[in-house]
């Protein structure tokens, strides 16, 4: 019994110790594939980087517990021994089948295998289609396989009426090279009768000829080209309809054209038109001079004097609406017929207490200095748009800059560099916006683009009665500096004409601003006077007068006193007496009569 029960122990340790070490192996079946050599793990393991067997045409799909690949091997612990079997799955790759760029058929096929082509053959327009690029009858990549074509070859026979010229073969869509074509007296070779640069067809291409033609040009009397004809050989031209040359008549052509035989050049000839000029005095025609202009001469239109009548001036319609016409500029055409106006009016006398209406105006020596030193329209200027700022409310208005509000004539009249006068200055001293005094010179104003002459110009400073009448001068002065100054920026050019204005301005006042060219110069060195102003003709400035002061009312309209001026004053205003009592008088209306006006000053400190 002892021994039976040690021989139990033994067997006991036997099967624990052969349980605890005992080994499983793992088969690999691969199928077609490479075989791999079985695996010896420790029973109850998990199986872990398995081996990935390869096949040509396949994809390796995983390790399976079955022949069905029913069930995955997915980490189970390995109890005993087993095989484990690799699932294949054949390789399929697409072949695509093109004509040009256009993918006309795709297939997808197993490896190794044929892809089958489009059951039609592809078309191309001019071709033939002769197979494809490569072959596709053993698959083992993904594809793109291309059709083939060939042009087709079309013959292109070239023919003067019955006679071939030239036969050529060439292939589709290229083009044929034409022949050199036979001469013809009297014709001129024209061409083809169609086109063969891009060739899609047989062809028969015939040679076009045309008579010779001269060309017959007439011009008028500055070459300039009115019609232009083509004339077969030995034939008449016909003239066209007689050319109309603004002020002048027509009087023929010089030329023969009535045989052409080579090309010819026909110029009309014209006469200087005269005109008449027609004067009226309440509908009664009257004689006066000019009578006649032409084009080239106008006319300058002179006073009809009459006793006791003031001449307002001739007008082109018999209620004299509208404003008189005081010449006939050069260039105008036509019979003129004009209309006289006089009316009654009462003389206007000044006392000027010490006052003055006119500049002193030195000569200028030295432009780019300005004309501060030799007159002084600067210091008289700069008084009046101050009170004329100082009564209107815009030294100290919202709309202007604050560093720009100076309520004193001290802190107005202060040199500030450049530019000088405060009144020039905007936030950025080159701002377009309406944020400095240069854009209170005016509010609007018309002007030649070609020439910078100002035409009108209303409102503000320079655009108001009495300033107005007094630098109207100044104003066109500076209107031809900035043409010349800044080209593309007239004067009336809205905000950043008014600031650049106001920058000649400156300049031409205080130097502050380089002189560009000599007539640039010469106007710097001008000192317009409220009765002399100066036009430009031919780069020339030409002095010219006007009334100044008005001397006369005129019973037919409204008559703004003038504005005269004293140095370190400010204009008080008009008055009919010589006490100032009364009211200031600023205009007298049609129905006035005119008197003694006497100027009242203010010292400038104390405005």
């Amino acid at each position: 019994m002892k021994y039976v029960k040690w021989l139990l122990c033994l067997i006991l340790l036997f099967f624990i110790m052969s349980g605890c070490s005992k080994q499983v192996k793992v088969e690999f079946d691969t199928g077609t594939a490479a075989s791999i050599e079985p695996l010896l793990v420790q029973k109850g393991d998990v199986l872990t980087d398995l081996p990935e067997p390869s096949q040509t045409g396949y994809d390796f799909k995983g390790w399976f517990l079955d022949e069905e690949f029913e069930e995955a091997y997915t980490d189970q612990p390995v109890n005993k021994s087993m095989v484990l079997y690799a699932k294949w799955e054949i390789k399929k790759f697409t072949v695509v089948f093109k004509s040009g760029n256009l993918e006309i058929h795709t297939v997808t096929v197993d490896y190794g295998t044929a892809a089958t082509p489009p059951a039609e053959n592809p078309s191309r327009i001019g071709h033939t289609f002769t197979g494809w690029d490569k072959e596709f009858d053993n698959v083992t990549s993904n594809l793109v396989v291309n059709a083939v074509f060939e042009p087709n070859v079309y013959t292109v026979t070239f023919k003067d009426g019955d006679t071939v010229l030239k036969t050529e073969n060439v292939e589709f869509n290229t083009a044929a090279t034409a022949p050199t074509p036979p001469e013809k007296t009297g014709y001129t070779f024209a061409g083809w009768d169609k086109e063969f640069d891009a060739v899609t067809s047989n062809l028969v291409v015939n040679a076009v000829y045309e008579p010779i033609y001269f060309t017959v040009t007439f011009k008028d009397d500055n070459g300039v080209v009115i019609e232009t004809q083509n004339v077969q050989y030995g034939t008449a031209a016909t003239p066209p309809a007689d050319p109309v040359k603004n002020g002048y008549v027509f009087t023929g052509w010089e030329g023969d054209f009535s045989e052409v035989l080579s090309d010819l050049e026909i110029i009309a000839t014209f006469e200087l038109a005269t005109y008449t000029i027609t004067y009226y005095d309440e509908g009664m025609e009257i004689e006066h001079e000019p009578a006649t202009y032409t084009i080239l001469t106008g006319a300058e239109l002179t006073a009809y004097e009459k006793d006791g009548l003031e001449f307002i001036g001739w007008y082109d319609n018999p209620e004299h609406s509208g404003t008189p016409i005081t010449n006939l500029p050069i260039g105008t055409t036509g019979d003129v017929t004009l209309y006289g106006l006089w009316v009654t009016y009462s003389l206007i006398s000044y006392e000027l207490n010490g006052g003055s209406w006119y500049f002193t105006a030195n000569s200028v020596t030295n432009a780019s200095n300005g004309i501060d030193a030799f007159s002084n329209l600067p210091e008289i200027l700069m008084i009046e748009i101050y009170v004329y700022l100082k009564d209107n409310d815009l030294l100290t208005s919202s709309i202007v800059a604050s560093n720009l509000h100076k309520t004193t004539w001290a802190d107005f009249s202060k040199n500030y560099t450049d530019p000088v006068a405060i009144y020039n200055h905007t936030t950025s001293n080159t701002a377009q916006t309406n944020d400095g005094y240069s854009q209170f010179f005016f509010d609007s104003a018309t002007g030649n683009d070609t020439t910078g002459e100002l035409l009108t110009i209303s409102g503000g400073f320079f655009g108001t009665e009495p300033y107005k009448s007094k630098y109207r001068h100044l104003m066109q002065l500076i209107s031809l500096m900035v043409k010349i100054r800044y080209p593309s920026s007239p004067m009336w050019g809205g905000a950043s004409g008014k600031t650049l204005a106001g920058f000649v301005l400156d300049g031409y006042l205080y130097g502050t601003q380089s002189i560009t060219n000599d007539l640039f110069g010469l106007m710097r060195k001008t000192i317009p006077q409220p009765n002399k102003g100066y036009r430009l003709v031919n780069n020339q400035l030409v002095p010219f007068d006007v009334q100044y002061p008005v001397t006369k009312h005129l019973s037919n309209q409204k008559t703004y006193l003038p504005l005269p001026h004293k140095e370190g004053y400010a204009f008080g205003g008009w008055y009919a007496n010589s006490d100032f009592s009364g009211d200031r008088v600023y205009f007298l209306n049609p129905e006035d009569s005119g008197t003694k006006f006497y100027a009242k000053w203010i010292p400038i400190n104390e405005y």
